[in-house]
């Protein structure tokens, strides 16, 4: 194991940022016309679904939705997604410097047409509703805002009341959010304050929102979150291991990332046991050439002690949800099956 070896976090590169977030920078504006002509098939897992071994976190954003392949709720692979989360929203979302909070058209589209899934009864997970969580953040620009938004208590508070009605209401757009500060403690969070962060969760929670956290995967940074007054109320905490890189060159042929695992353990083991389910790695399907090396990363999972842990799945998109791509035995969406299918060896 490489447990010893350095790790960098890859968002912790030396780049010049700016303190004043997204109002120094123009949002991107892609054509939603992706969305349009896409297959209609719906997923056909649920009439035979197999056993899952593990909650999958199922992240979908849009920078791999290519027009010559693009995907429809129905084609969500629901009997794999315990949950599904929708990447992301500007900080601007409750401030109406930008209308909707979505960075391009094609968020929206994508987001409206998830949303309204949910609402039809039609994202289920074996018979249980899928959550929907939306994504606040997540861009290394957005930590500015975060930052911003937590010291201007007019901010904060419009944000908590739009986010209530979004997730209160009679059809309510989506069940919780996830929280996406990935740079507490920069140069822009001079006073290192945790207390008014807490306060941003825990006013969500006493409203009933559902909140889930995604966080650095690094000690120092999550020191900062003091996630401990905060976890009774959390749903999940996610570590995005998959942005871990060594800082000496190596070489893992079976594309593993040997390094994340001790960097996960370290930070959800520091925490009392109680909350051992609460915090999920994360796996990048881009990071692997096939469903082959997916099942042996999760065999590793079990020697690793992650075995039972949820896995939040990265650049879901690139999975062939509608069953086109060749092989022996093509079954969709392949890739997340053998995330959430996969076993120990010893059960094989």
């Amino acid at each position: 194991m490489m447990g010893n070896q350095p790790e960098l976090y890859v968002e912790d590169a030396d780049v010049p940022i700016s303190c004043n977030g997204s109002a120094s920078t123009q949002l991107d504006n892609v054509s939603a016309v992706a969305v349009a002509g896409a297959y209609g098939a719906p997923y056909k897992g649920d009439s035979d679904p197999r056993p899952q071994f593990r909650p999958l976190l199922c992240v979908f954003e849009t920078e791999f939705f290519h027009p010559k392949r693009p995907y429809t709720p129905l084609q969500i692979p629901t009997p794999l997604c315990t949950t599904v989360v929708f990447y992301s929203m500007s900080l601007y979302r409750f401030s109406g410097a930008v209308d909707g909070g979505f960075r391009r058209p094609l968020d929206a589209e994508l987001f409206e047409n998830i949303s309204a899934s949910r609402l039809e009864g039609t994202l289920l997970h074996r018979g249980r509703r899928i959550p929907l969580y939306v994504t606040f953040g997540g861009r290394r620009s957005d930590s500015a805002d975060y930052v911003r938004m937590l010291r201007d208590s007019t901010w904060r508070k419009a944000s908590v009341e739009g986010i209530v009605n979004d997730t209160g209401s009679e059809r309510p757009k989506y069940d919780g959010v996830n929280l996406d500060w990935n740079h507490p403690g920069d140069q822009c969070d001079v006073l290192e304050q945790p207390q008014l962060f807490h306060v941003l969760v825990e006013s969500l929670v006493a409203n009933r929102v559902k909140v889930m956290l995604t966080v650095p995967p690094l000690p120092r940074y999550v020191a900062l979150y003091d996630l401990d007054p905060l976890l009774d109320g959390l749903e999940h905490v996610v570590l995005t291991t998959h942005k871990l890189r060594p800082r000496r060159s190596s070489v893992d042929c079976s594309g593993g990332r040997l390094y994340a695992a001790p960097a996960f353990r370290e930070i959800r083991d520091s925490y009392s046991a109680a909350y051992r389910k609460k915090f999920a790695y994360s796996v990048s399907v881009a990071a692997y050439a096939g469903p082959k090396q997916l099942q042996e990363r999760m065999h590793r999972a079990y020697e690793d002690d992650m075995g039972d842990a949820p896995v939040a799945v990265y650049d879901a998109f690139l999975d062939d949800f509608a069953g086109l791509c060749p092989g022996d035995s093509p079954r969709m969406s392949p890739q997340l099956a053998a995330i959430a299918e996969s076993t120990t060896r010893l059960l094989q």
